[in-house]
């Protein structure tokens, strides 16, 4: 009888070291990839980014648009909140673009086709769907991938030293985004 309660309570606390052996492995593992994983951190430098523009030969550089503020808008044309979010960030690129904003698509299907074919449809039914100014380029992934982008639609605003000020994510919040881009267009006055 004896002899059992030791096998049962050694089993249990082999059991327990077990358990705390994976809680303690699965914490390190934790706090070494999860800021990996949730993309940078305001205040921090943006990650550099070289993509194509829909013509698939003009390559942009997130460097070419130093001294810029820079709107990072990552989009796919079957999201409905990205495709009601345009005309919003088309109006800050009309109202702002003067004073130093630039409005970046990145659509993040990979295609430059399905991309020249969505603006030219998008230019066919509304006026002014093709807003002065407003960039596209398509990204194969690496890039929203960089920025922690994991749902749509996702913003990120960089500022004219190439900061990154801002990240919104969802098609809510436009007064804040808004605010974050009248901030950078001050700072780096």
């Amino acid at each position: 009888m004896e002899q059992r309660r030791v096998k049962s309570f050694v089993s249990g606390m082999a059991v327990m070291l077990v358990i705390a052996a994976l809680v303690v492995i699965n914490g390190r593992w934790s706090l070494e990839h999860c800021g990996k994983l949730r993309g940078p951190v305001p205040g921090k430098d943006a990650p550099a980014f070289q993509l194509p523009k829909p013509d698939g030969k003009t390559l942009v550089k997130l460097g070419d648009l130093r001294g810029k503020v820079a709107l990072l808008d990552f989009w796919a044309t079957w999201c409905k909140p990205c495709l009601r979010k345009m005309p919003q960030l088309e109006a800050l690129q009309r109202e702002l673009g003067k004073r130093g904003l630039q409005v970046v698509g990145i659509n993040v299907e990979g295609s430059p086709e399905r991309v020249r074919r969505f603006m030219e449809a998008r230019a066919r039914r509304f006026k002014d769907a093709k807003a002065p100014g407003v960039m596209m380029l398509v990204d194969d992934g690496r890039v929203s991938a960089s920025y922690g982008v994991r749902t749509l639609p996702h913003v990120a605003v960089v500022d004219r030293k190439g900061k990154l000020v801002h990240v919104q994510v969802g098609a809510r919040g436009h007064d804040r985004l808004r605010a974050a881009v009248l901030a950078a267009l001050e700072d780096g006055k």
